[in-house]
């Protein structure tokens, strides 16, 4: 088998998970870090880098300073732009980073770095950044359905509704959709095609410890008598608990407008499930249950079950990576079989 033959691949089927309540964990952790509960914001103050490069080719100033306004107006972020020398630029961007690293070096600080460019993957798997690209690129370009464009409508709407902070990992899902929804490529007046790429949500932190990143505005800092403000005073931003997105609102979506994906579990030799097997099992975790849809239950020649369930790309983010969990594909229905029987 070649390495591209991905088709007749059988590296994985030794894979599983021992448990029916280990997955259901897994799964449980995953939806709380995707759902922040409402409350005070735990930040006392959050600083927003905005990197592009001195000689921007890519038309990018108008996008970054609208973003840069929602962070310093709406959100109440620290924010601060800075131009990436097309000289000595990795040193100097080097510099930069630590620099703002040691500004935000406290666990009540939250720093975020955005960077507005060309970039690409070199043959060592590393991602170069660059000022200029040679060749085409298929990320949506500056305007109405550029990645930074969604991004800013989606954090203004949820500064708007007050409806407690989101996880990056359903922001990612928000702007994902806004990609999804702007069609199908389109052909541009030279009769190339324009190609419509989707963005990637990648998590690097240590997920058995993880804690999400929360994004919400932050409160007006309160007065204190007869006190200096200081960098340990709390920014506070209560929302009423009712004000909150519930998990039937975050999730109840019939008309699949929120994207989800189809996965693939192997469980452990002897976990034999049935199809209302699982579904009893996914109902005592009543949060999962209310976005986790189980869409298949196999047997398999070694006597364990397969499982096909349906989830919310907001959560599928934040599964850790297990030999015995794959994507299958993304979907916009449920199991279509299923339904023309019932």
């Amino acid at each position: 088998m070649t390495t591209h033959d991905r088709t007749h691949d059988l590296s994985l089927i030794d894979h599983h998970i021992k448990d029916p309540k280990d997955l259901g964990e897994i799964l449980n952790l995953a939806l709380v870090g995707a759902c922040p509960k409402a409350g005070p914001s735990r930040y006392c103050d959050v600083h927003v880098l905005l990197l592009s490069w001195e000689d921007d080719d890519s038309g990018l100033t108008s996008e970054i300073n609208d973003l840069e306004d929602l962070f310093r107006h709406v959100y109440r972020y620290t924010t601060d732009q800075w131009r990436i020398p097309s000289t000595n630029s990795h040193i100097a961007l080097a510099h930069r980073i630590l620099r703002s690293l040691d500004e935000a070096g406290t666990s009540d600080k939250l720093l975020i770095v955005y960077y507005g460019g060309h970039g690409f993957i070199n043959e060592d798997r590393k991602c170069v950044w660059r000022c200029r690209m040679r060749i085409r690129g298929f990320a949506p370009a500056v305007g109405e359905h550029s990645f930074t464009r969604a991004l800013i409508e989606e954090l203004r709407w949820y500064a708007q509704q007050r409806r407690g902070p989101i996880s990056p990992s359903f922001l990612h899902s928000k702007v994902l959709a806004r990609a999804k929804k702007s069609g199908n490529p389109r052909c541009a007046a030279d009769g190339d095609f324009e190609r419509r790429r989707t963005p990637i949500y990648i998590h690097l932190a240590d997920r058995s410890h993880q804690r999400c990143i929360e994004l919400a505005p932050l409160a007006q800092l309160e007065s204190v008598p007869n006190q200096e403000v200081s960098s340990t005073m709390h920014f506070s931003t209560t929302y009423p608990e009712s004000s909150h997105i519930s998990l039937e609102e975050l999730f109840r979506d019939p008309d699949f407008v929120s994207p989800k994906v189809l996965i693939f579990i192997a469980l452990q030799e002897g976990e034999t499930l049935q199809t209302h097997d699982a579904m009893k099992w996914l109902e005592d975790i009543p949060t999962v249950a209310k976005c986790v849809y189980v869409e298949g239950v196999y047997q398999s020649d070694d006597s364990s079950t397969i499982l096909l369930l349906m989830l919310p790309v907001a959560v599928w983010n934040l599964l850790p990576g297990d030999p015995a969990i794959s994507f299958v594909a993304f979907v916009r229905s449920r199991n279509l079989e299923r339904n023309c029987a019932s």
